[in-house]
């Protein structure tokens, strides 16, 4: 199904616009590129009172319990979502290395991912390091020192 744009008249694809339930066709009359056009000139005429209204925004939603559970679930299913195919990726096209990157220990090392959409992007790093990593966001200090 396509759709004419208000503003910039070009006819395109439904999914180019974002869903309004208020709509008679449920999606707003705007494209997605003009909305966001639209928003970043007013966003940037007074950024303190954007990043206010943000800041508002944000601790209301904190505070709304469906809002919260609905996000929790949402992350839960992208990141389930993503490690399984980072897991797939890995098992088929990496081999794993009797060392951990971190310390030099000789271990059967854990496959770390800063981004599970770069799953073939990983660091090995055995239990301590790993653990050190996914805590703290950084390395251990003792990079060359057996645990």
């Amino acid at each position: 199904m396509k759709k004419q744009c208000k503003k910039c008249l070009q006819i395109k694809e439904i999914e180019n616009f974002y869903i309004h339930k208020e709509m008679l066709d449920g999606h707003l009359s705007f494209c997605k590129d003009c909305v966001k056009e639209r928003v970043r000139y007013y966003y940037g005429i007074d950024i303190e009172k954007s990043r206010t209204m943000e800041r508002k925004r944000s601790q209301e939603r904190r505070k709304d319990k469906e809002y919260s559970k609905k996000k929790r679930e949402y992350n839960h299913q992208w990141r389930t979502k993503e490690k399984i195919r980072a897991h797939n990726a890995t098992r088929r096209r990496l081999r794993r290395p009797n060392l951990c990157e971190s310390c030099g220990r000789e271990c059967q090392p854990h496959g770390h991912h800063e981004s599970y959409a770069e799953p073939l992007r990983v660091m090995w790093l055995c239990a301590p390091c790993h653990t050190h990593m996914t805590r703290y966001k950084s390395l251990p200090h003792n990079l060359n020192q057996n645990h």
